[in-house]
């Protein structure tokens, strides 16, 4: 089995399931030379890493409002987010791979999971079907009655599910510690932790191998352009998941 060990500057901030999956999995991500996450869903946290499996950040993420780490069948089969029920508001847990989206604004991005077997957005049936597909941005603010900003900002991790499923990270550490590298992270992996913290080694036995997922027509025209690494985090993806 592939190990590999957690950076000195990384370790303070991780927990202990945090870095197992880090030493089983990070060869993983390092194979396709590609940046990736550790989403510590349990402690409403998020770790980001080079290509090369250096430290680059940790940051508060939130997290789907729903307790499980498997989507329901009706999330799969409702066509629009605004159907949703609050248990169908789920992170799944897995190794999944991302692209870089354009959110719809013109100026922000996203970075949308997908299935590593099908190539299938994570979040929604099919390609062609409804629904909000899961993914890392930026902290959507437009429903301030959720109060997402200050649940990121809070010293506990209890209020850190919220979301639609997305994970989210503030506003600033999306533009100064993922904006810069959105390229390298394009085509990089995920790896988001259950909430059954039992169930971790089984979700994550150290023998997934990276895929590509190529994006559709649409995804191509909102995709990575010249020059991303610039790009700006301010507006929100246009589901706010």
């Amino acid at each position: 089995q592939l190990h590999e060990t957690v950076p000195t500057e990384a370790a303070s901030a991780m927990s202990p399931t945090a870095k197992m999956v880090y030493e089983r999995m990070a060869s993983v991500a390092m194979a396709g030379n590609k940046a990736f996450f550790i989403a510590d869903k349990p402690n409403g946290v998020i770790h980001a890493f080079n290509g090369d499996g250096s430290y680059i950040a940790s940051t508060p993420a939130l997290y789907g409002q729903g307790a499980g780490d498997v989507l329901t069948d009706q999330r799969l089969e409702r066509g629009g987010s605004d159907t949703y029920t609050d248990a169908d508001k789920i992170t799944p847990a897995g190794a999944y791979n991302m692209r870089a989206l354009g959110d719809g604004s013109g100026d922000g991005y996203i970075l949308r999971l997908y299935n590593q077997q099908t190539g299938v957005p994570v979040g929604v049936k099919d390609r062609t079907s409804g629904g909000m597909a899961v993914a890392v941005h930026a902290v959507y603010l437009k429903r301030p009655q959720e109060m997402r900003q200050q649940r990121l900002d809070s010293a506990t991790t209890a209020d850190n599910k919220v979301s639609f499923g997305c994970i989210n990270t503030s506003q600033q550490f999306f533009a100064e510690q993922i904006a810069p590298n959105i390229k390298s992270f394009d085509g990089g992996m995920v790896f988001v932790l259950p909430d059954t913290v039992a169930d971790t080694e089984a979700t994550f036995p150290g023998q997934t191998q990276p895929t590509q997922t190529e994006p559709t027509q649409t995804e191509q025209q909102q995709g990575l352009p010249q020059g991303a690494a610039g790009a700006r985090s301010q507006t929100q993806r246009r589901s706010g998941g």
